[in-house]
């Protein structure tokens, strides 16, 4: 489901006359079935994009993710932030991907209640669906154990070899998160975590009309002081 967003920029303009803001995490980009306004909610997608392991910085994972989901159309435009869900030397994924609310693949399937039950080891449904919709069974690269904590971790060697850890999205029980090893040069996608976002319900055809009333009222008193 796609809900109608009214951008806030737009809604500023009419300040003094309408009296409306959306925050970015309202933006939905998908809304999962079965929740109403106001409800809170994750989304995550496994990218179809990939890279290497070699970074220990994990703000180099959040800027793949986010640059895939920029290009699919849900992110920086429509004011989503994605977190990579992974763990380096320095954090860990159930800290760095931060989890407030039931999470939900892009197609609307529920993988998760809440924070709890993402990192107890196991999933409600395969994380395999990408930015772009399409079902995508494949290694990951996670750096991460079962419950969220860094094992084998991006970026870091591990026992003097150059190997880091990979899961595979088919999977629902731990091999979601940690299936083994890899070098760090092979390519592989990643799993991303959206902000917290919240239901907005579609605005009624009477605020949409007294919102376009308000623009161009705004918009005719700007013509007249040019």
């Amino acid at each position: 489901m796609r809900w109608l967003v009214i951008p806030s920029a737009v809604l500023t303009m009419a300040s003094g006359m309408l009296s409306i803001h959306m925050s970015p995490a309202t933006a939905e980009i998908h809304v999962p079935p079965g929740l109403n306004p106001g409800d809170p909610y994750h989304l995550a997608f496994v990218s179809s994009t990939v890279r290497d392991a070699y970074s220990a910085d994990i703000t180099d994972y959040d800027a793949h993710v986010q640059a895939a989901a920029d290009a699919a159309g849900i992110g920086v435009t429509e004011g989503v932030s994605w977190y990579a869900i992974g763990s380096t030397s320095f954090v860990d994924a159930r800290d760095h991907a931060a989890v407030s609310a039931p999470v939900h693949r892009l197609d609307g399937v529920k993988i998760a209640d809440g924070y709890a039950d993402l990192w107890d080891g196991t999933i409600l449904a395969p994380l395999f669906v990408t930015e772009l919709g399409d079902s995508s069974e494949s290694e990951v690269w996670t750096g991460t154990d079962r419950f969220g904590v860094a094992s084998n971790p991006l970026g870091a060697p591990v026992y003097n070899w150059v190997e880091w850890g990979r899961c595979l999205t088919s999977d629902t029980d731990f091999r979601w998160l940690a299936s083994g090893m890899k070098q760090p040069h092979e390519l592989l996608p990643l799993y991303a975590l959206s902000e917290q976002l919240v239901v907005v319900p579609e605005p009624s055809s009477s605020l949409l009309i007294l919102t376009a009333a308000s623009l161009v009222v705004v918009y005719g008193a700007y013509r007249r002081r040019r």
